[in-house]
C-alpha cells in the first residue's frame, strides 16, 4: 500500500515539474520596507535596494515598500497592493511596490493624495520598473522604482534602470536543462514523501496546531487601521454617489434612478451599522480583545457590503449618465449655474455681514468661512469648465467628461456651502423667537421648586435661576448667540426638570418635556447640519471619528422624532444627546482639517480651505481629479477614464482619501 502511494506521489511530482504549485500569498501588511518571500534578492542586492530606498526618503520623504511574492492569490494586482497597503496602515507619503515573480505581475499602490498623477506613476512603471522585471532583475526593478519616483517628483526625465539579466538568486527562478529537471524531480519526490508522512500524522491529530494553511490574521492594530480606512472611504463613496444621484435625477427623473436609489439606501444602512459599531467601540465601556476583534471584523464586513452594493450598480449608472456623450450639455448647464452662483455668493456675503452685526460672533461661526469656501469651489469650477470646453473642441470627449463631472461636483458643494449660510440665518431667527418661552419655562420650574419646599431642589433651582439671570443680562447688554443661549437655558431647565420629576405626576412630566422638545430638536438639527456640511465639504481632510459622531447624532435625532408622539421625556433625552454628539463631531472635524492644512498640502495650504485656493479647496472637498493634477487623460495606462482616482463603491465619483494603484503583467 505504501509502495503504491509512493509511486503515485512520485508520478504526480514528475508531472508537476513544469508547473509546480505554489502557496498563494494573500494580501498582508508589510512591516519592513523590503519583504522577500521568494528569495528574490541576494544579500548584496538587498543592500543595494535598501540604499536606493533610503536615498528616495532622504530626498523626498517618500517611504517606498517593496514586497516580493510568488503570486497575488487570484486577486487583481492593484487590489492586492491596495489591500496590503491598507492593512499596513500606510500614509500619504508611503508607496507599496508588489512583485509576483512567478505570476509575472506587479502593482504600485499609493495614497490618492500622493503628489504624482496616474500618468506619472504609469510612466515610472513603464520606464523604470517594467524593463527590469521583464528580465527577472528583481533588484533592478526596485532600484528603478526608487530612482524613477525621485526623478518624477523633481520634474526630471525618468531614468531607465541598469539591468543585469539573470541576476536573481536561484530561489527566485525555475531550473532549466535535463540535469535541472532530474534534480527537481528527485527533490519533489523527497518532499512528497515527507509531506505524505506528515499528512498521515495530521490525520491522526486533526487538532494539531499549524494544520491550517489559512493566512495569518491581522493584528488588532492592523484591523483598527483597516476599519478606520474603510469607514472613511465608504462614507466618501456614499457622499459622492449621492451627489451623482442628484445630478442623474435632475437629468433623467426619479423613475430612471430608482434601482440606484434602492442600492444607495441599502448601502447607507450598512454604513450606519458600521458607524454604530465604531461608536460602541469608542464609548466608555471597554471590550476585551476578542470582542473588539469580532466587532471590527463585523464593521469591515458592513463597509465592504456597502461598497459592493454600489459597485454592482456602477456600470449601469455610468451607462445611464453617459458622461462622454452628455459632456457638452453638462458644460452648458454648469456654465449657467456658475453665473447664478456668483450672484448667490454676493448675497451670502451680505447675509454674513448682517449676522455679524445682529448676533454675537459665535452665532455665525460655523458658516463664517462658507462664502470663501464657495468661492474656491467656483474658482475650480471655472477652471474645469474652461478646460472641458477646450477638450470638447479638440474632440477629447473622455477628458471633457472627467472635467465636466468635476465641475458638477464643485457646483454642488458651492450650493451646499451657500445654502448653509441661509439655513444658519433661519436657525438663529427661530432661536431668537424661542428665547422668551425658554426663559418663562425656567422661571416656572424655579417657582415650582420653591413651592415644593424640598431641600433637594434648592441647588438645581439656584443654578437655573442664575443661568436665566445671566441670559437676561447678556441680552440687555448687546447681541448674543441665540442658539448658544437657548442651549444653556435648555440644559439648566432640564437638570431642574429631572430633579422635579420625582414630585410630578407622569402626565405633567410628559407635558413639560413636550414643551422643551421643540427647542431641543431645533438646536440638535442646527448642530447636526453644521457638522454634516463641514464634513461633506471638507471630507478630503476629515477622519473616521468625526464621521462616526455625526452619524450617531443623526441616529439619536431620528430616535427623538420617533419617540416624540408617545414618550416626550425619552425623546427630549435623545434630542439632547444628538446635539452633544453633533457638537463633538464638528470639533473633531475642525481638528482634522486644521491638521490636514497645517501639515502642508501639495498646493501649499494655510489654515482652512478658504485660504488654500481653488485647487487646494478641491482637494479638501474631495473632488480633485487626477487629470487636473498631472494631465492624465482617459486613456492613461491603469487609469479609469472617469474621475480619477475612482473610489471603491462610488457610482462615478472619487475621494482624495484611500489608495490607488497602477501596474499589470510584465
Amino acid at each position: 500500500m505504501l509502495k503504491r502511494a509512493i509511486v503515485a506521489i512520485c508520478t504526480v511530482a514528475v508531472m508537476s515539474v513544469s508547473a509546480a504549485p505554489a502557496f498563494a500569498d494573500a494580501p498582508f501588511g508589510p512591516t519592513a520596507q523590503v519583504t522577500d518571500r521568494v528569495g528574490a534578492l541576494s544579500p548584496n542586492q538587498l543592500k543595494s535596494v535598501q540604499a536606493a530606498i533610503a536615498s528616495l526618503y532622504a530626498k523626498d520623504r517618500v517611504k517606498l515598500f517593496v514586497t516580493y511574492v510568488k503570486d497575488f492569490s487570484g486577486t487583481s494586482p492593484g487590489s492586492w497592493a491596495d489591500q496590503s497597503a491598507t492593512q499596513a496602515g500606510m500614509g500619504a507619503r508611503d508607496v507599496l511596490l508588489g512583485v509576483a515573480t512567478q505570476a509575472r505581475q506587479y502593482a504600485v499602490s499609493t495614497d490618492t493624495s500622493f503628489s504624482l498623477s496616474t500618468k506619472q506613476l504609469d510612466d515610472v512603471g513603464a520606464t523604470a520598473i517594467e524593463p527590469a522585471l521583464r528580465e527577472s532583475d528583481w533588484a533592478g526593478a526596485a532600484i528603478g522604482a526608487a530612482n524613477g519616483y525621485a526623478a518624477a517628483l523633481a520634474g526630471q526625465p525618468i531614468p531607465a534602470p541598469t539591468i543585469t539579466p539573470g541576476t536573481a538568486p536561484a530561489g527566485a527562478k525555475s531550473g532549466s536543462g535535463a540535469g535541472g529537471v532530474i534534480a527537481v524531480i528527485v527533490i519533489l519526490a523527497i518532499l512528497a514523501l515527507i509531506a505524505y508522512f506528515f499528512m498521515s500524522r495530521r490525520r491522526k491529530s486533526p487538532g494539531r496546531p499549524g494544520a491550517s494553511q489559512a493566512p495569518p490574521a491581522l493584528t488588532l492594530k492592523e484591523l483598527e487601521a483597516k476599519a478606520g480606512h474603510l469607514l472613511v472611504t465608504t462614507d466618501d463613496s456614499i457622499k459622492t454617489s449621492e451627489q451623482e444621484l442628484g445630478f442623474a435625477s435632475a437629468q433623467f427623473g426619479d423613475d430612471a434612478i430608482e434601482p440606484f436609489t434602492k442600492a444607495m439606501d441599502s448601502a447607507k444602512s450598512e454604513l450606519a451599522a458600521a458607524f454604530k459599531l465604531r461608536q460602541l467601540l469608542d464609548d466608555d465601556i471597554p471590550e476585551d480583545d476578542a470582542t473588539k476583534r469580532k466587532m471590527l471584523e463585523e464593521l469591515c464586513t458592513h463597509c465592504e457590503t456597502a461598497n459592493k452594493l454600489l459597485d454592482e450598480q456602477a456600470a449601469a449608472f455610468d451607462k445611464l449618465r453617459d458622461l462622454e456623450a452628455n459632456a457638452p450639455q453638462i458644460i452648458e448647464q454648469i456654465g449657467a449655474s456658475a453665473q447664478q452662483q456668483q450672484s448667490r455668493l454676493a448675497a451670502a456675503r451680505a447675509t454674513l455681514a448682517q449676522l455679524s452685526t445682529q448676533y454675537a460672533p459665535s452665532a455665525a461661526a460655523p458658516v463664517a468661512q462658507n462664502a470663501d469656501e464657495a468661492a474656491t469651489r467656483l474658482e475650480f469650477l471655472k477652471s474645469s469648465l474652461a478646460q472641458a470646453q477646450q477638450a470638447v473642441a479638440s474632440g477629447d470627449n473622455s477628458r471633457a467628461a472627467v472635467l465636466a463631472q468635476a465641475a458638477q461636483l464643485a457646483d454642488d458643494q458651492a450650493t451646499q456651502l451657500l445654502d448653509g449660510i441661509d439655513r444658519r440665518a433661519g436657525e438663529l431667527s427661530q432661536a431668537s423667537a424661542a428665547l422668551g418661552a425658554a426663559l418663562s419655562a425656567v422661571d416656572a420650574n424655579v417657582a415650582e421648586a420653591a413651592a415644593s419646599g424640598q431641600q433637594g431642589l434648592r441647588e438645581p433651582a439656584v443654578q437655573a435661576q442664575l443661568v436665566a439671570t445671566q441670559v437676561r443680562t447678556a441680552m440687555a447688554g448687546g447681541p448674543v448667540d441665540p442658539l448658544e443661549v437657548l442651549r444653556a437655558l435648555e440644559e439648566s431647565s432640564s437638570r431642574l426638570d429631572q430633579a422635579l420629576s420625582g414630585a410630578r405626576e407622569a402626565q405633567v412630566r410628559q407635558q413639560r418635556a413636550a414643551a422643551a422638545l421643540e427647542q431641543s430638536v431645533l438646536t440638535a438639527r442646527s448642530s447636526i447640519a453644521a457638522a454634516s456640511d463641514f464634513i461633506t465639504t471638507n471630507r478630503g481632510g476629515v477622519g473616521s471619528t468625526a464621521r462616526t459622531r455625526v452619524a450617531e447624532a443623526h441616529r439619536h435625532l431620528q430616535r427623538a422624532l420617533a419617540l416624540a408622539p408617545t414618550d416626550a421625556e425619552s425623546a427630549l433625552a435623545e434630542a439632547q444627546q444628538a446635539d452633544s454628539m453633533a457638537t463633538q463631531a464638528y470639533q473633531e472635524a475642525q481638528q482634522d482639517v486644521s491638521g490636514f492644512a497645517g501639515a502642508g498640502s501639495m498646493f501649499g495650504g494655510g489654515g482652512g480651505g478658504g485660504g488654500m485656493g481653488g485647487m487646494a479647496g478641491a482637494v479638501l472637498g474631495g473632488i480633485l481629479i487626477n487629470s487636473i493634477l498631472g494631465g492624465a487623460g482617459g486613456g492613461s495606462r491603469g487609469g479609469s477614464g472617469r474621475m480619477a482616482p475612482p473610489a471603491a463603491g462610488s457610482y462615478g465619483g472619487a475621494s482624495t482619501r484611500g489608495r490607488h494603484s497602477v501596474g499589470g503583467k510584465f
